[in-house]
């Protein structure tokens, strides 16, 4: 894969990258190298050849299908509405695991009845990890989503999720 915001230089350049299913990988590197975009590119975020990412042997970007087995958690949480969690839960009408929803509302520590828009940068991003991982899918990819976590619950977090 080769990938560039601008036409005269290259992010990436044939990148051949491998995982196999049940693997753990961690992006590792400054900033402004490029994770977060290949994060993006590997949930189709950003359009490239139908041929130059296979995610389950189809393109993120080309195939929505691919959409119900990828979770993506980070970057800006943009929900600061005058609305509750327990309503977000609600809208999203969706087939989740009661007893995993509720075992990470409890892992997080979110109270159903907070409204979104008087949430801390922490709150929130408890709430965005949430959401997505309350639908159990094969491939999650997560950008920074410890960044606002206090220290207890970034150890709490990354324990279950491990």
């Amino acid at each position: 894969m080769n990938f560039s915001f601008q036409p005269d230089k290259l992010l990436f350049y044939d990148m051949n990258l491998v995982m196999p299913v049940g693997s753990r990988v961690v992006l590792v590197g400054a900033n402004g190298t490029g994770k977060s975009t290949l994060l993006r590119i590997l949930a189709g975020f950003h359009m490239i050849p139908r041929d130059a990412v296979r995610i389950f042997g189809v393109s993120p970007f080309h195939d929505f299908e691919s959409q119900s087995q990828v979770s993506w958690i980070g970057g800006e949480f943009g929900l600061n509405l005058d609305i509750s969690v327990a309503e977000v839960i609600r809208s999203l009408r969706m087939k989740v695991d009661q007893v995993r929803q509720a075992e990470l509302l409890a892992l997080l520590g979110i109270d159903a009845e907070w409204r979104m828009h008087c949430l801390s940068e922490g709150q929130r991003a408890r709430v965005q990890i949430f959401l997505g991982l309350r639908q159990e899918k094969p491939l999650i990819l997560l950008d920074e989503v410890s960044a606002h976590l206090d220290v207890v619950m970034r150890a709490d977090f990354l324990s279950w999720l491990k």
